[in-house]
């Protein structure tokens, strides 16, 4: 019997601990199409009818199990909100925040405020008080009464003036203050009080007070005039209570009431019945002849109510002389029962007429067990004469009566019994099962000793030991607990009972590196306090989540310096048009100047320094990924090869090149001006980490068939396409760096050296990016850096660019040219240089002023120099239109971007020419005075 209380207690506390990770009940019912959706108030503590799962935060309890199953039958899809019990609930439903209440008490003033389903239970509301309390027994004027705060009981009693109410919100505090002496009775619905005192181990301490103050139904409750949910609710309720699964849904919640008949309340009666007999017996012998007819009647009465009342079957017999079953002396109404026969034949019978043999095997068989006076308690089976076979348990006494020998045999039905310890057995298997099958580990501690009760194969494999090894564990002496806090959280839930959740990276006492997700809850069986561990091994997790950290601040990092090089693009593109006014004027100054002026010295010292500012901006645009490219296809061997020369000149003579270039490589679409700066750059800065120690610059090239998991892992990764990419890499053996000096390596402005601007490995960023490629960089302190390029690899069969021809001395042209832009400072500047080269130039700020004038003008213009970037009407829209005025029009694009980033626009569409700014007048004479017709 203690064995299955421990069981269940046991049960019901892994279930519970289970329910935190996330089980969720099944589903009794076939499921039906949801057509309605309601809101659903509930209080989120009054157990066990409703109650806020600590996990998960969701609605559980008997109310709840009933609503899901009722809301299933009638097509309803729930949603839960909690309130206060119960006056915010009553108006969370009268408001129309919720749709109804499920399981809310029915009384008249509630009638006329709500609809009512049909009742789903019936409760009983008593006075309860503390046991220890006797004087608190009736209402009394002047008592401190707990209620909960707008409850039935609490209208009923506010009425009493001379009572002292206290109203509460939480079931668990209204009990705790009656435990605690704070009021002196409470009155709530008996059902949950005592469940909620039964799990808490306190029942004992309470009493319930009769008769019930009253009897109540509970059913739904819902808003007035909602009464086609009424109707939806009652056909699913009608079908739903009274079932198998209401039955289980509330033996779940509820529990199944104890038996009446104990086995000490039945041995207590047997022995209250036999030492009655006795008595009776000694009591007559010793009474005056004169009472002893009076007595016997009074006597055989009452023995004859006892013995024909009790529910066992008793036989007292006699053996005859050779020891075996002799005759009947006397049998209650139960034996009768049992046997099929009356009194009077079971006593008129003999042994050689006696026609159930298997009832004289059983009480021969209790006569041999019997030794001298012992009584003895044996097992045995009854063939019954309707084909079923009976257990029995069988207390035989022998005593001697009137000098002969007599056997008092009692017959107990051990069916209940038999089937009671066989679903004993069937829990403790599905205990052991569920140990050995969860996915989780499961230890249980005793609280006072410390010492490992039970733990299963999990438990086991999370450590690093054996499941034996495990049990064998006193957790108050494990230094891994003590190490990680979790000694310090188990002590402090078995102090207050509250359960508690920690995460414990340990060395394990098995030498196992472990990180383990642990819920800890006490429970007591027979007061004794229990530990409960339960634990998940959550180093994969973390390690998913340290992966996807990595992953989230690669991608931060690119964003930002996206952001940056939108920026620097922007910044880069302005400044080309201030460039171009100072290049411009100075070189027009140039050419209008006596060569011997003084004037001209300083107009080339203005030319030099713009054209350094030109270099800046280009470099700006290069980290942007919009610089000026010329793009060929190029073989990278044969690019390292052609710069082997500078580069072993332009290295410190401590360092040692050595080139390892693979065979076969597939070429790439490039500028190859551009992968040479990214070239010098990596060398020069790998040679200044080389420094003045011996060393070795390594460069690598080679292909690889990247797909998307690789591309992924690289640091500076932007969603490439997966594919075939040529790739090269530079390494040294210099000083290495830090990994916060690594993490901003490519930030624009940023530099180790003194004299730095801080654009150098910014700019190679931008040229990578702006070929469609990528960079990863890998550095140690005191072993090098590494950085590797990959560039996206074209098929043999791609086509040659076409390539621009060059002439050294501006060249002269006539004709009428457009200058569209909406600097008027350009204007001002390209007009003079048009006019340096011979041309007559009309000119316009906008878009719409250029269409304007190429329309009154169209048969004398022969270009149009069109600024890329305007207001009002861009230069893309523009161009469109002029196209639509004349389709053959022949139009050049000016813009501080690269030729390859704006002509993509322009594919297909009869673009006659583009120039990047800052421009000096040879390259404005190049494309415009060659009558170069080629179209873009």
């Amino acid at each position: 019997m203690v064995r299955s209380v421990l069981s269940l207690t046991f049960l019901l506390a892994v279930a519970s601990a289970l329910i935190l990770f996330g089980a969720s009940p099944a589903t009794a019912a076939d499921p039906v199409k949801v057509v309605r959706k309601v809101v659903v108030a509930v209080p989120p503590d009054f157990p066990p009818t409703y109650s806020r799962d600590e996990n998960t935060g969701k609605p559980k309890g008997f109310a709840i199990d009933v609503m899901n199953e009722v809301a299933q039958r009638a097509g309803l899809e729930v949603e839960y909100v909690f309130g206060r019990p119960w006056d915010d609930l009553l108006g969370m439903l009268q408001s129309g925040k919720a749709d109804l209440i499920p399981n809310l008490t029915i009384d008249e003033a509630r009638r006329t405020k709500f609809l009512f389903t049909l009742p789903v239970e019936t409760v009983l509301a008593n006075l309860i008080v503390r046991k220890d309390d006797r004087k608190a027994s009736v209402l009394v004027s002047g008592m401190k009464v707990g209620v909960m705060k707008g409850s039935i009981s609490y209208d009923n009693l506010k009425s009493r003036t001379d009572l002292r109410l206290e109203t509460y919100e939480s079931l668990q505090h209204l009990v705790f203050d009656l435990l605690a002496g704070h009021v002196d009775m409470i009155s709530a619905p008996t059902p949950n009080v005592m469940k909620l005192a039964v799990d808490a181990g306190v029942d004992d301490r309470l009493e319930v007070l009769t008769p019930p103050l009253r009897e109540s139904k509970r059913a739904m409750a819902l808003r007035q005039g909602d009464t086609e949910l009424q109707k939806r609710l009652n056909e699913a309720i009608d079908s739903f209570v009274g079932s198998d699964k209401y039955k289980e849904i509330y033996a779940r919640w509820w529990g199944k009431p104890k038996p009446y008949w104990t086995t000490s309340r039945v041995m207590t009666l047997a022995g209250s019945v036999f030492l009655a007999t006795l008595f009776a017996m000694v009591y007559w012998r010793f009474r005056s002849l004169s009472r002893l007819n009076s007595y016997l009647r009074r006597s055989e009465k009452k023995y004859r109510e006892l013995f024909n009342g009790v529910t066992d079957a008793i036989f007292v017999w006699e053996p005859d002389k050779v020891g075996g079953f002799g005759r009947l002396l006397e049998v209650n109404g139960t034996a009768c029962t049992f046997s099929g026969c009356t009194r009077k034949e079971l006593l008129n019978m003999k042994s050689d007429e006696f026609s159930f043999h298997s009832l004289i095997d059983m009480l021969h068989t209790a006569k041999v067990l019997v030794s001298g006076e012992e009584g003895t308690v044996s097992e045995t089976s009854f063939a019954h004469p309707d084909g079923t076979t009976i257990p029995l348990e069988v207390s035989s006494h022998q005593f001697e009566l009137d000098g002969r020998m007599v056997v008092i045999s009692i017959a107990r039905d051990i069916s209940a019994r038999i089937s009671a310890e066989e679903s004993s057995r069937e829990n403790a298997l599905f205990i052991q099962t569920l140990l050995e099958h969860a996915p989780v580990g499961i230890r249980v501690f005793d609280g006072v000793s410390g010492e490992c009760l039970l733990a299963n194969q999990t438990t086991a494999a999370i450590a690093g030991g054996d499941v034996i090894a495990v049990q064998g564990q006193n957790f108050r002496e494990l230094e891994s607990w003590k190490e990680c806090g979790l000694l310090k959280a188990a002590e402090e839930v078995l102090a207050d009972g509250h359960t508690r959740t920690l995460e414990a990276d340990m060395q394990t006492s098995f030498g196992r590196h472990a990180v383990t997700a642990y819920i800890l809850s006490s429970f007591r069986v027979k007061g004794k306090p229990n530990l409960l561990v339960i634990g998940r091994d959550i180093i994969v997790e973390k390690q998913l989540a340290d992966k996807n950290r990595k992953v989230e601040a690669q991608m931060l990092h690119v964003q930002k310096l996206e952001s940056l090089g939108v920026l620097a693009g922007g910044i880069a593109h302005d400044f080309n048009n201030i460039i171009l006014a100072i290049l411009g004027n100075a070189e027009l100054a140039l050419l209008r100047l006596d060569p011997e002026s003084q004037a001209c010295k300083n107009l080339e010292n203005i030319e030099k320094a713009a054209k350094r500012a030109a270099d800046l901006a280009h470099q700006m645009l290069a980290y942007s990924g919009k610089g000026r490219f010329v793009v060929e296809q190029q073989d990278i061997n044969a690019l390292i090869i052609d710069m082997n020369d500078i580069l072993k000149v332009s290295v410190s003579k401590k360092a040692t090149i050595r080139l390892n270039l693979a065979t076969g490589l597939p070429l790439f679409d490039g500028d190859a001006t551009q992968i040479r700066q990214i070239i010098m750059n990596l060398v020069i800065n790998a040679s200044e980490a080389i420094g003045d120690e011996n060393g070795i610059l390594s460069i690598t090239t080679g292909a690889l068939e990247c797909d998307e998991a690789y591309l992924s892992k690289i640091w500076l990764y932007d969603k490439l396409d997966a594919g075939n990419y040529v790739f090269f890499e530079i390494e040294d053996t210099g000083c290495g760096m830090n990994p916060d000096t690594l993490a901003k390596i490519f930030d624009p402005f940023f530099t180790t050296k003194f004299t730095g601007r801080g654009l150098g490995m910014a700019a190679v960023l931008g040229i990578v990016r702006g070929h469609g490629g990528a960079i990863t960089a890998y550095s140690e302190i005191g072993k090098g850096t590494s950085f590797k390029v990959l560039l996206p690899a074209i098929s043999k069969d791609a086509a040659e660019p076409l390539k621009e021809s060059f002439t050294t001395k501006p060249l002269k042209g006539a004709g009428t040219v457009l200058l569209v832009d909406d600097e008027r400072e350009l204007i001002t500047l390209g007009k003079d240089m048009l006019t340096e080269l011979g041309f007559s130039v009309l000119t316009a700020e906008n878009g719409e002023e250029a269409l304007e004038v190429f329309r009154e003008n169209q048969n004398e213009i022969a270009w149009v120099i069109l600024d890329l970037t305007m207001p009002r009407l861009d230069g893309e829209q523009t161009f469109v239109q002029l196209k639509i005025i004349d389709p053959n029009v022949r139009v050049i694009i000016s813009s501080g971007f690269s030729e390859q980033e704006v002509t993509q626009k322009f594919i297909g569409k009869g673009l006659a020419g583009f120039i990047q700014k800052p421009y000096r007048l040879i390259d404005l004479s190049q494309k415009i005075c060659a009558d170069n017709s080629a179209k873009v």
